[in-house]
């Protein structure tokens, strides 16, 4: 249908639910808290994929300052819904300085 050929592109219609998958391999939601006051700000990513062998997700978590930055690949690593957002990253969760990360080449 148009409408599915549509969602596939990203794009949601007027008023439509953005939480709905779209129908592709991956997407992905964005979140950043800040206290402006104390200068902090807190980020996580999230990508919900599917691929051959089924479905799994990414989650990151960063803040500033401090340059933590965590992340995981798994499920069920985070819930989201009106109102609330619960990250679920355990000690084992491999860290990352935010002088690490600056590192990364970029192409």
């Amino acid at each position: 249908m148009l409408l599915e050929a549509y969602r596939r592109t990203g794009a949601d219609l007027p008023f439509g639910d953005p939480a709905r998958p779209h129908g592709v391999a991956m997407e992905g939601s964005f979140w950043r808290f800040t206290d402006a006051v104390r200068g902090r700000v807190v980020i996580v990513l999230h990508a919900a994929c599917r691929g051959a062998a089924g479905p799994w997700s990414l989650v990151a978590l960063a803040t500033h300052p401090g340059g933590l930055v965590r992340w995981a690949i798994g499920d069920s690593l985070l819930d989201a819904g009106p109102g609330r957002l619960r990250v679920r990253l355990d000690a084992r969760t491999p860290t990352r300085s935010a002088s690490a990360v600056r590192s990364v080449p970029r192409d």
